[in-house]
């Protein structure tokens, strides 16, 4: 997304990032001028910066140096290379662009498009959304899953923080951001991760009250809250697993709270293997059709869900016609009958 070139970019800073020295605004990371902080997660920091070569600014998310040490042996750095290329591919609007990847200053870095907006948890906290708005946000992040997955590419870290909604003009597009961001962090011991039908490492993840929020970053990668029942496990992952975590966040968006709450991994697995849970008072709104639909996509098992996320967004644009169409058959099934 374009954006307009801040006082700050003419200023020349005063020093460059170094090993072990938090970045600041002012300094420069690689070539990237750094303006502002945007956030901060379990996987790294993400600034507003400046590149001068392109003159345009990037969001750029430098990873955690204790969560990522490995990334400066020569192999590490280059399977970071083959998901740069594996990215680029990936070109699709509802999409966060990958610009640059790499290390710099013993950090590994990520260059993306800066979307001026807010993300998906964001945009649910600000006011009421009605269920019309909720799945137009939602079918525009899962035609980006879509696109991901015929590409070979899975997210596995899909969440609502993961959700970017920009504004332009008046129109809210949602885009999926970090798209094998957490795949480039894991240890060069372990598997990777991410692509259609890759194991991963034994799980080891035991989820305390709060950790839901975080990515972990290690054996078995993902937000604990989000995870399909196989990739707590540790198993094969597929595009399956990101419908999962899908339906999860869809579930959430329409009632306010999460299907599955627990105080440890091994509870949390538990409760997902009983498939999907009953739907709370408060979703009497929700529509019968919408229900199932997130119901087959929170099956335990992965042949069970749907058959893929292309079918998953269709329902959920095909359920409201459905809907609009049902009282019209009605009154002339009526009429036929008198």
């Amino acid at each position: 997304m374009a954006q307009t070139r801040d006082d700050e970019d003419e200023a020349e800073p005063t020093q460059r990032s170094a090993r072990g020295v938090a970045p600041q605004p002012g300094q420069r990371f690689d070539r990237y001028l750094l303006l502002r902080a945007l956030g901060h997660g379990g996987m790294g920091v993400v600034f507003l910066a400046h590149d001068p070569r392109l003159d345009r600014h990037v969001a750029l998310k430098l990873l955690h140096e204790q969560a990522h040490e490995h990334e400066l042996r020569a192999d590490a750095r280059a399977r970071l290379l083959r998901e740069a290329r594996a990215l680029a591919r990936l070109a699709h609007p509802n999409v966060v662009p990958v610009f640059d990847v790499g290390v710099a200053h013993d950090r590994a870095f990520v260059a993306m498009e800066y979307v001026d907006g807010c993300t998906l948890s964001a945009w649910l906290r600000r006011r009421g959304r009605s269920v019309a708005e909720i799945l137009r946000v939602f079918v525009d992040a899962g035609r980006g899953l879509e696109a991901a997955h015929a590409l070979g590419i899975v997210h596995r870290d899909f969440k609502p923080d993961n959700v970017l909604i920009g504004r332009e003009g008046a129109d809210e597009r949602a885009r999926v951001v970090d798209f094998g961001l957490a795949r480039a962090g894991e240890s060069t011991s372990s598997s990777s991760v991410g692509h259609v039908g890759e194991p991963s490492g034994p799980s080891s993840i035991d989820a305390a009250p709060g950790d839901d929020a975080i990515t972990r970053v290690g054996v078995v990668l993902g937000t604990p809250a989000y995870m399909a029942p196989e990739q707590h496990r540790g198993l094969p992952l597929s595009p399956a697993t990101d419908q999962y975590a899908f339906c999860v966040a869809l579930f959430e968006a329409l009632t306010g709270t999460r299907p599955f709450v627990a105080d440890s991994g091994a509870r949390l697995l538990r409760l997902k293997l009983g498939g999907a849970p009953p739907w709370p008072a408060s979703a009497r709104a929700i529509p019968s059709w919408l229900r199932r639909v997130v119901a087959t996509g929170l099956q335990p098992e992965p042949a069970s869900r749907h058959a893929s996320m292309a079918v998953l967004v269709a329902a959920l644009l095909r359920g409201p016609a459905r809907a609009r169409l049902r009282p019209l058959l009605a009154t002339a099934a009526g009429a036929t009958a008198i």
